[in-house]
């Protein structure tokens, strides 16, 4: 097998807000039975999970190409060829099976309103001192808005949530949060 990556494995969390926590268990993100350990032993950060992927690549000596994303795929009788396009110029690989798994958190939600393209609208949550003395727009009403919110507005931003409907269902939200 060869893994490729299109950056750096678990790239998507480099993007969250520094301590910032899973809302699932450390048993439920473990890979291959490898246990995840933090010293508060509660929920991982990100930093915390980047640190644990390493790990585990290190541990199983598992072959990840990174910074070498697929840019063609193509059927054959015997297969599929594959083109990646790394820092050093086109390669293609011969493969029997493939399996493509892209995640989730690659691209943004988009609503398809006007205004969501503008400069200062953001689809990710940055780091929360950003949003110190600002006005904030939040647009959702599950665990990730709400925990956006209160953790902008501990740092100083003025906050409003918009929801699609009347009021928040409190199953829907973590009771941490």
């Amino acid at each position: 097998y060869i893994h490729f990556e299109a950056q750096q494995i678990g790239h998507t969390f480099t993007w969250w807000p520094r301590n910032t926590y899973f809302f699932s268990t450390t048993e439920r993100i473990e890979i291959a039975g490898i246990p995840i350990q933090n010293t508060a032993q509660q929920r991982t950060t990100g930093e915390e999970y980047l640190a644990y992927l390493r790990s585990v690549v290190e541990q199983l000596d598992l072959q990840v190409n990174t910074y070498e994303p697929v840019v063609g795929i193509e059927r054959l009788e015997s297969g599929f060829l594959l083109r990646t396009q790394p820092q050093t110029g086109e390669r293609q690989y011969r493969c029997h099976k493939l399996i493509l798994a892209s995640g989730d958190m690659h691209g943004p939600n988009k609503l398809g309103i006007p205004g969501e393209d503008l400069p200062h609208v953001s689809h990710y949550f940055q780091d929360v001192h950003t949003y110190f003395r600002r006005r904030l727009l939040i647009v959702g009403g599950r665990n990730s808005a709400a925990e956006a919110a209160l953790r902008c507005w501990r740092a100083g931003a003025e906050v409003d949530l918009s929801y699609r409907r009347a009021s928040f269902d409190g199953k829907l939200i973590k009771h941490w949060i």
